[in-house]
């Protein structure tokens, strides 16, 4: 089942995109800006999400700006996943969005899959 939940914004509204439909996978695609309000958006979606799923994956790809409160809530995610012993994968956001991660350190600590020309890379948290 794939819902969209959407938060107002000034410019193109941020946009959680969910599915669960594959047995214990739970996918959220984030599709926008995501700062204050999308962040705790974002961790509550995951809340609910979390307790019929094994696999989480968090697809950053769509995001256009992301500010500290959205790379906090990132991260919370991933401890949110931790305690549920659930599988977290991150697929990075693109270009400026991605460097706010590796800025802050937060690409380090967290399991985030893609790679240059199609090659998986997998890069497992500190």
């Amino acid at each position: 089942m794939s819902e969209a939940h959407n938060a107002p914004s000034r410019h193109r509204p941020f946009e959680i995109r969910t599915d669960t439909s594959a047995e214990h996978i739970g996918l959220l695609i984030l599709v926008g800006p995501l700062g204050t309000e999308g962040a705790r958006e974002l961790v509550t979606t995951t809340e609910a999400v979390l307790p019929s799923t094994h696999v989480l994956v968090l697809d950053l790809s769509g995001l256009t700006n992301c500010d500290a409160a959205g790379v906090r809530a990132v991260i919370e995610v991933d401890a949110l996943a931790r305690d549920a012993n659930v599988l977290l994968v991150i697929r990075p956001a693109i270009g400026a969005v991605h460097r706010a991660f590796v800025e802050t350190g937060a690409a380090d600590r967290l399991r985030i899959v893609g790679g240059d020309g199609g090659v998986p890379e997998v890069r497992e948290r500190h």
